[in-house]
This record gives structure tokens, C-alpha cells and sequence, in this order.
């Protein structure tokens, strides 16, 4: 997940992380406890991919 730092400091993997910085793939358990902890404001969800895609209609083909 990708996070920023609204509070304080963090270490992530041995690197120190200031309030503004954004951490890109951080564990969804670990970013959700310090979002709790309003320490970090979650920038995206990772997001499930849809497991078929739609299909155009036929009558969508047909009309060109």
C-alpha cells in the first residue's frame, strides 16, 4: 500500500520516514495499524481485479 506520514517518524525497512514522506508498499496489516494510530493516511486501496471483463454487446458491433 501506499502511504504518507501525517505524524511524527517512522522506520520502514531501516529508512527513517518524516511527516510528508510517502512510502510506497508497505503491508496493508501494517499500514491499517498505523492509520489507526493516526500516524499515516492510507494514499490507496490496493484494489482486486475483476475476474472476467465485460464484452462489448453485439448490437454495439453491428451499429458501425
Amino acid at each position: 500500500m501506499d502511504i504518507v506520514i501525517i505524524k511524527g517518524t517512522i522506520k520502514h525497512s531501516g529508512e527513517f520516514y518524516g511527516e510528508g514522506e510517502v512510502i510506497t508498499g508497505m503491508k496493508k496489516e501494517e499500514a491499517e495499524r498505523l492509520a489507526k494510530e493516526g500516524l499515516i493516511s492510507i494514499l490507496e486501496e490496493e484494489k482486486e481485479s475483476p475476474k472476467r471483463k465485460a464484452k462489448k454487446a453485439d448490437s454495439e458491433e453491428d451499429e458501425e
